[in-house]
């Protein structure tokens, strides 16, 4: 899910074919047999790719489930470069959030079976436990940059980025709204 749109020629619609067969294959397969009973090679011969072309588009199979946190990141970036420079930082959080948490919702099958192969697999959640790590941390300059304050002396980074991160475990688009709701009750 890229929420921040960029053009795309016939190369790069054509990867973005290949990229949602691979994951297609994948999750039918994953729902089928189980993630842990899968290879990286089944997938691969199913979706009719070599192993080093699945390995172009996805750094691990978990990556088929999990999604990569960078291209969240990228787009969290990009939108909150847009928003007004006089919008508090808790504000256009929430506005991004709510847009990325919108666009997420429009997947809700496929976000349902990587729920459903999450709450079955201890190997994913391990791996996403570990993602919402790096995604915190990925997120603390963001927010740094934009209240203009240093990470490192200023602990409401590390906080927002926390709770963001907290949040991402459940369904974010009713979480989202409550939440910050309730965070800028209490700043204000």
């Amino acid at each position: 899910m890229r929420v921040v749109a960029t053009p795309a020629g016939l190369r790069e619609r054509k990867k973005e074919r290949t990229r949602a067969e691979i994951e297609r294959v994948a999750m039918r397969l994953f729902v089928e047999r189980g993630f842990d009973a899968v290879t990286v090679d089944e997938i691969a011969a199913v979706a009719e790719v070599s192993h080093r072309t699945f390995y172009r588009y996805f750094s691990s199979k978990e990556d088929l489930v999990l999604r990569d946190v960078r291209e969240f990141l990228d787009d969290m970036r990009t939108l909150l470069a847009q928003r007004p420079s006089s919008e508090s930082v808790i504000e256009s959080i929430r506005a991004v959030i709510l847009q990325l948490a919108q666009a997420s919702e429009a997947d809700a099958d496929e976000d349902r079976q990587r729920v459903t192969l999450l709450l079955e697999t201890p190997s994913l959640q391990h791996h996403r436990q570990e993602r919402l790590v790096a995604f915190e941390n990925a997120l603390r300059p963001l927010i740094a940059d934009r209240l203009a304050v240093d990470p490192a002396a200023d602990m409401r980074p590390a906080l927002i980025a926390a709770w963001i991160a907290d949040d991402m475990k459940t369904k974010l688009a009713p979480k989202v709204e409550e939440a910050f709701s309730l965070l800028v009750a209490g700043l204000q």
